[in-house]
């Protein structure tokens, strides 16, 4: 224990002049000044991507015409794909002048040529039928992704569940929501 404290104040003094004649520029070289608010940017933004990417393929899945707005086989618009062209211009706060096309699959042999004609109707739809007047502005771009639709089969088995209670007398009743007793109050 002898001379302890000299020693623990030299090298107290020796770290302080060595910080101070080569300052905080090594200590930033060996850790991350911005450890926590960089690593939380960068997972902020990774996020913001993946939503940002589900969000541009459901606003382009909203704005396609689908075949079946389309009489079968031709470039004749029906009633539910006048109305889709009708929602996508008017739009708000402005319409988004991209509407994509479905592949045309219900035609076995000239598809390019039905393309160009539904575009055609298309455009004529949007340029007598709209307030904007202004089909000639919309690109249309086809793809050939499949019509988003969702599986009903739970949905039949729990219509065929409910009927076949009622036809039994059977009461329908809620589940407790898991982890607790069961005792409602």
């Amino acid at each position: 224990m002898k001379g302890f404290i000299k020693q623990a104040a030299a090298v107290g003094c020796f770290s302080a002049a060595l910080f101070a004649v080569l300052g905080c520029q090594h200590y930033r070289e060996v850790v991350d000044p911005c450890w926590p608010a960089r690593y939380n940017g960068m997972a902020r933004q990774s996020i913001r991507d993946m939503n940002g990417a589900q969000e541009d393929q459901g606003h382009k899945l909203d704005q396609t015409l689908w075949n079946h707005h389309f009489e079968a086989g031709t470039d004749i618009l029906n009633a539910a794909g006048k109305d889709q062209l009708r929602y996508i211009s008017r739009r708000q706060p402005h319409p988004d002048f991209q509407i994509w096309l479905q592949f045309p699959h219900d035609v076995a042999k000239d598809r390019d040529g039905l393309i160009a004609k539904r575009k055609e109707s298309i455009r004529v739809f949007l340029t007598t039928q709209t307030m904007s007047n202004n089909g000639i502005a919309y690109q249309i771009g086809v793809h050939d992704h499949a019509v988003p639709t969702y599986p009903s089969e739970w949905t039949n088995a729990a219509y065929k569940k409910v009927g076949d209670d009622i036809s039994k007398g059977v009461s329908i009743t809620s589940q407790a929501p898991s982890g607790s007793s069961g005792a409602r109050p």
